[in-house]
């Protein structure tokens, strides 16, 4: 509310970027061979939470 867009879109990404990297690099250290079933499961989770996120959005306005 009142905050600059470069701003907004900043902590916006940089948060997401931030908690990507905190969940790969354990999971890249404790299962190293099983890289390609997590990144499936990774990429589903973000699928699901962009469908998610902008249905609610669209319901919000």
């Amino acid at each position: 509310e009142g905050s600059p867009t470069p701003v907004v879109a900043f902590l916006s990404v940089a948060s997401k970027i931030a908690g990507l990297a905190l969940l790969v690099r354990p999971l890249n250290i404790v299962f190293p061979f099983l890289f390609n079933q997590w990144h499936f499961i990774l990429e589903i989770l973000a699928i699901c939470s962009m469908i998610l996120g902008n249905s609610v959005a669209i319901t919000q306005t």
